[in-house]
């Protein structure tokens, strides 16, 4: 979420609720904070402000699929491996956790990932 600034100059006060209620469904949106501008040529019932608001995520989060893990550590740091996959041509791979601090990778095999077995890791070590 960032911070995003509008500029409402010299409007009327009905132009600056007409905008607001545009945004009275958007989800978490608030406004931090509104700062009036002094304008001496400003016309009768005219406003000038800064007005800073903040919109909440736009897309609900979404859950990462769990972790394929492998039945053994980095044989450099100690790390658990995990599955990842080649940009190049999506091939999968046994990538340390510790990446980028270790950059260690075995070839994947199959029958290393951890199955679960009713909520227990089934490491055998």
């Amino acid at each position: 979420m960032s911070i995003r600034l509008k500029i409402f100059d010299q409007c009327t006060e009905a132009e600056i609720n007409t905008w607001l209620q545009g945004f009275s469904n958007v989800p978490g949106f608030s406004i931090q904070n509104v700062s009036q501008l002094d304008n001496v040529n400003r016309p009768k019932n005219k406003v000038s402000l800064l007005l800073f608001y903040r919109i909440g995520p736009a897309m609900p989060s979404v859950k990462t699929p769990p972790v394929e893990k492998a039945n053994f550590l980095c044989s450099v740091c100690g790390s658990a491996m995990i599955k990842r996959f080649r940009k190049s041509d999506n091939v999968p791979f046994w990538g340390c956790s510790a990446f980028p601090n270790c950059r260690n990778i075995e070839d994947f095999d199959e029958a290393d990932v951890i199955t679960d077995s009713g909520g227990e890791d089934n490491i055998p070590f």
